[in-house]
């Protein structure tokens, strides 16, 4: 069985629109790291339980980053399945990505490797559950229909929990 420890949506510019830990060894599911949620046991989108696996992940995202800027991307994007591609292997997570045709970038972290099948499945899940959201012409945020925060909600949360929970 593979367990998702965690999910990244990073936009064209670089820049962290969503990130979600799924570990089991924190005692729950943290929510997104750069807008905490009312009433969860966060810290500025820090979990309080454990920060340091949080930035542990965190930084794991970062290093998909430079995979996805490389030189070296073109290879493994003609080798990817479905645009998914196994990027890195590093402290026994397996990092997943994909990016999209408008440029953003989503990374899975998992325990171990994974069958094509399912990447492509919940990699399809995640994006749709990205569209959903960004393209939704009746939600707005304070007024202004802004990207980022619309990611920030406790509906794209339980979306992206919903997708991983079908894997």
């Amino acid at each position: 069985m593979t367990n998702i420890l965690f999910v990244a949506l990073i936009s064209r510019d670089a820049k962290p629109l969503y990130m979600q830990m799924f570990d089991e060894r924190t005692q729950n599911m943290s929510s997104s790291a750069t807008a905490p949620l009312e009433g969860e046991n966060q810290d500025n989108g820090v979990p309080k339980e454990n920060p340091g696996l949080f930035l542990k992940y965190n930084f794991l995202a970062h290093m998909a980053l430079d995979v996805f800027a490389s030189p070296m991307a073109l290879l493994s994007r003609e080798t990817a399945v479905d645009g998914v591609a196994l990027l890195f292997v590093q402290d026994s997570v397996s990092v997943y990505g994909m990016e999209s045709n408008n440029g953003l970038k989503i990374v899975v972290g998992m325990d171990n490797e994974c069958e094509n099948n399912t990447l492509r499945d919940l990699f399809g899940r995640i994006f749709r559950c990205y569209i959903r959201t960004v393209c939704n012409p009746f939600s707005e945020v304070l007024g202004v229909r802004d990207c980022e925060n619309m990611l920030q909600t406790e509906r794209f949360d339980a979306r992206i929990k919903e997708a991983i929970r079908l894997m």
